[in-house]
């Protein structure tokens, strides 16, 4: 643990550091700190991968003010089929097809203090405050997320226009959370054509992940010896966390209920077959000191988009 007296020396030198002029240095050590909590924190970061890309890996638009960036997706092709002998197929004309991915600018509040104020903390204010806004700033990039997940999935139980398959990607399973559901949710996002768990042509590796809220988790606990077996139902009674794989998939637990609701899991599949998280700009810290007055903020230009609409399912476990 961090001693006063190291943190009051610790104040001391920001003071002096902003106050020499020394704003670069002093974003850099903060922006090093908050970067690393966004990425613990924010949910939407484990499932898709963020991509930094510079200006110039951005595409041309009619408004040169106007950011986005195109991706390809796999193109679709006629069935292969059988033909006698002697006869040629059939010709087909393939073309491939791409999605955007717009970017838009997520900020903290500015923070604002007269920088005399700060010397009588015995703790980093400061710190404190980058910290939170940095939960806020993954709070909002979650948000952004599940908002452009559930814009895709469709209506509850009934089958998604937009997965070309007439087959619902919002289902609703009755009897609460069990073993026998959990398999009947799996179904969902398997019937689907993309990969999920570890039944793969590819040797058994197993792909994507589920998301649910830590009280929806906690409904996991209640599975009994006879379906989750001796040791894993004593080791989940003893130990109070649900197992970090269940039938083979990766589990991801978030605090955002108002996200995630309870009785909800998200199942999604891997990247390749789900979308793109882009960011432009990275975490930064802004600081700025005019004569004894601080302030600062922190921001971000970042972009997602969802190529494969088949890559994402819900279910609510009523």
């Amino acid at each position: 643990m961090e001693k006063i007296a190291d943190v009051k020396v610790f104040n001391d030198t920001f003071i002096e550091m902003v106050s020499g002029g020394q704003q670069k240095e002093a974003a850099v050590s903060a922006q090093q700190f908050t970067r690393n909590k966004l990425r613990e924190e924010s949910f939407a970061e484990k499932i898709l991968t963020p991509i930094d890309i510079a200006n110039d890996e951005l595409d041309k638009t009619q408004d040169p003010e106007f950011h986005v960036k195109w991706c390809d997706r796999e193109p679709d092709q006629a069935p292969a089929v059988t033909i006698p002998l002697g006869v040629v197929p059939d010709g087909y004309q393939f073309k491939g097809t791409r999605y955007p991915v717009y970017f838009s600018r997520l900020t903290s509040p500015l923070f604002m203090k007269d920088i005399d104020k700060l010397r009588g903390y015995t703790y980093d204010i400061r710190g404190i405050l980058l910290e939170n806004s940095t939960k806020d700033l993954a709070a909002e990039v979650d948000t952004k997320f599940i908002e452009k997940v559930n814009s895709v999935i469709g209506l509850r139980d009934t089958a998604n226009a937009l997965n070309a398959m007439s087959l619902p990607q919002w289902a609703s399973i009755s009897g609460g959370i069990n073993r026998a559901n959990l398999v009947d949710a799996f179904k969902v996002i398997t019937r689907l054509k993309v990969p999920f768990g570890p039944m793969q042509p590819d040797g058994n590796a197993t792909r994507g992940v589920m998301l649910c809220n830590n009280v929806t988790g906690m409904e996991l606990l209640k599975i009994e010896r006879t379906e989750a077996g001796g040791d894993l139902s004593e080791k989940m009674f003893t130990e109070g966390t649900p197992p970090p794989t269940i039938l083979g998939v990766k589990t991801i637990f978030t605090i955002k209920r108002d996200l995630v609701p309870d009785g909800t899991i998200y199942f999604f599949s891997s990247e390749e077959f789900f979308g793109k998280y882009f960011r432009l700009q990275p975490l930064t810290v802004f600081m700025e000191n005019k004569a004894f007055f601080l302030q600062f903020f922190q921001y971000m230009n970042i972009g997602m988009s969802i190529g494969n609409v088949r890559g994402a399912c819900r279910v609510d476990f009523v």
